[in-house]
């Protein structure tokens, strides 16, 4: 779960799905479970990996991530692995192997803002993550993105203001 959350290792998150449920396929339907029981209303997971998948379309929106992160955030363990800056453990060949926190906010931000990367050709960067030091806890996802690290300070920075009232804005606290 570690290398899942520090360092998007993809083959760890199919090898949790295997031991969780099984298989990927059955832990992609548990997800889909939870996904609804969270009130993600409008997200479709196909992988254990996030990546895209030829045959099937894998979806989310920056709400329904909020939802998700806010979730993943009350888990004190969770929370914890995702403002690790780095892991170290043994291969299974015995070679020391450190994987590094692919989220600069943690250096940008030290012990504020904690959250996930993720990136691909069709997403482009993306960010979803809590900030610990605002005077009142926020949340937000950030999809497409072509600057990401200065994309999520300023939207930390000015969230407070930015967020219209009634939620129709282009930002949107969860819950």
């Amino acid at each position: 779960m570690t290398a899942c959350l520090v360092a998007s290792s993809n083959d760890a998150a199919i090898a949790l799905a295997e031991a969780v449920s099984g298989s990927e396929e059955e832990f992609v339907k548990l997800m889909n479970r939870e996904a609804l029981a969270l009130g993600m209303k409008d997200t479709r997971f196909v992988n254990a990996t996030g990546l895209p998948d030829k045959r099937h379309k894998q979806y989310s929106t920056a709400y329904d991530l909020t939802l998700l992160m806010r979730r993943a955030s009350s888990d004190p363990r969770l929370d914890l692995m995702m403002g690790l800056l780095s892991i170290s453990f043994k291969g299974s060949d015995g070679r020391q192997i450190t994987l590094r926190n692919h989220n600069k906010m943690l250096w940008r931000m030290p012990g504020s803002v904690k959250g996930k990367t993720g990136w691909t050709f069709a997403s482009k960067h993306t960010f979803v993550g809590t900030d610990y030091g605002a005077k009142k806890r926020m949340t937000l996802a950030l999809l497409s993105s072509e600057k990401p690290w200065s994309d999520i300070g300023w939207l930390f920075q000015t969230g407070e203001r930015a967020v219209p009232s009634g939620g129709g804005g282009w930002l949107r606290r969860a819950g």
